[in-house]
This record gives C-alpha cells, sequence and structure tokens, in this order.
C-alpha cells in the first residue's frame, strides 16, 4: 500500500509504501512551536520506503540535533 501527503499548497509532496514502523503523540515545547498546536502525532517509516515527491524542503535546525523541514511557499511543516 502506497500513502502520499502533502502540504498547505500542496508543492511539498511525499510517499512511503508499506506500514508505519513507529507511532506517538508528541508535547514538547518544540514539536507544539513548530506545529502551534498542543500535541503533534507523528509517524516513522524506513527511510528505504520514503520518497519526497515535490518541490524542495527548507530545513531550520530548531535545536542541537533537530532539524524542522517546511514548505518555504506555504510555510507548513
Amino acid at each position: 500500500m502506497t500513502t502520499r501527503g502533502f502540504c498547505f499548497c500542496r508543492k511539498i509532496t511525499w510517499e512511503h509504501e508499506g506500514a508505519s514502523t513507529w507511532e506517538c503523540y508528541c508535547h514538547c515545547d518544540d514539536c507544539r512551536r513548530a506545529c502551534s498546536a498542543p500535541a503533534v502525532a507523528w509517524f516513522g517509516v524506513p527511510s528505504k520506503s520514503f520518497r519526497w515527491t515535490g518541490q524542495a524542503l527548507k530545513t531550520l535546525q530548531s535545536s542541537k540535533g533537530v532539524y524542522r523541514h517546511f514548505c518555504s511557499d506555504c510555510g507548513r511543516p
């Protein structure tokens, strides 16, 4: 099964094949600020089954070892 997603303006797109390997809800300061939300849902997939299919992402190092990727047009993570 292929899962696809995109940012708000649909210029950043991605897809992965197969099931996720983990899921979680995070409520740390970095995640809440990055998404303007009280909690954020995340899921992980093996790198070999994931690929970006749209325009290039912008990246910001929000704290040591933490990189946030976002759309340069709509700003969505």
